[in-house]
């Protein structure tokens, strides 16, 4: 990772989210405290996702690699930034304008933590004829990647996302940062938009890879209980 500045770095993987991208870059320039940086990783796309993020010309660090999932993006744009925090943005979320100033004042007013996140509003995209299960409608709080602004300190002691697991790679991250006594805070308002379409209502519901993916993330827990 390179060397910390004050500031904020995004990272905003896409894998073939042409259709989104220029709307979540949209909600991070509108941002009332704006980065230093905005990493977008293209994670293989084979749509217009690259040409999208180069229009935006210099507001924008655009890093290409081979399709290897979101983790493997994440941890790409981790590696680039130089902020001394770190926000996620998937690209087919939006964020509030004023959800990184909101999150900055929550973890400054709590220096033991090392995360934060807010509450989610999520919506259907316009034309999506997927069942959306009841688990995604209305506001909650969101432990998803799009809401989280994590301390570099902190990013640094729990390391990159696991890439050998194609989903909830987040999930377990997370539960790294609680594990190693890294506590979280909560803005308890709707500053991410999570937008639901066809290709991630599917991927987000509940099936038996996604199981498996949370017994991974509970016995790698027990594993570390058990170690500590």
């Amino acid at each position: 990772m390179g060397a910390t500045r004050p500031g904020i770095s995004c990272v905003v993987p896409v894998w073939n989210g042409e259709a989104y991208l220029q709307a979540a870059l949209d909600s991070i320039f509108a941002q009332t405290l704006p980065p230093i940086e905005i990493i977008v990783v293209d994670d293989g796309s084979s749509d217009g996702s690259v040409a999208v993020a180069e229009r935006n010309g210099a507001r924008v660090q655009l890093i290409r690699c081979e399709h290897r999932g979101a983790a493997a993006a994440r941890n790409h744009g981790m590696a680039a930034a130089t902020g001394e925090w770190i926000a996620f943005l998937d690209a087919d979320d939006l964020w509030i304008d004023s959800k990184l100033s909101r999150q900055i004042a929550a973890l400054q007013a709590a220096p033991d933590a090392g995360c934060c996140f807010t509450m989610i509003d999520c919506f259907v995209e316009p034309g999506t004829d997927a069942v959306v299960p009841d688990v995604l409608s209305g506001d909650r709080v969101g432990r998803i990647a799009s809401t989280f602004l994590g301390r570099r300190a902190a990013i640094d002691r729990i390391g990159p996302m696991d890439e050998g697991m194609r989903i909830r790679a987040e999930i377990d991250w997370f539960a790294r940062f609680d594990d190693a006594g890294f506590g979280s805070v909560v803005v308890p308002d709707r500053l991410a938009r999570r937008r639901l379409h066809g290709r991630n209502i599917s991927r987000l519901r509940a099936s038996e890879a996604v199981d498996a993916a949370f017994e991974l993330i509970a016995r790698r827990r027990g594993q570390r209980h058990s170690a500590g």
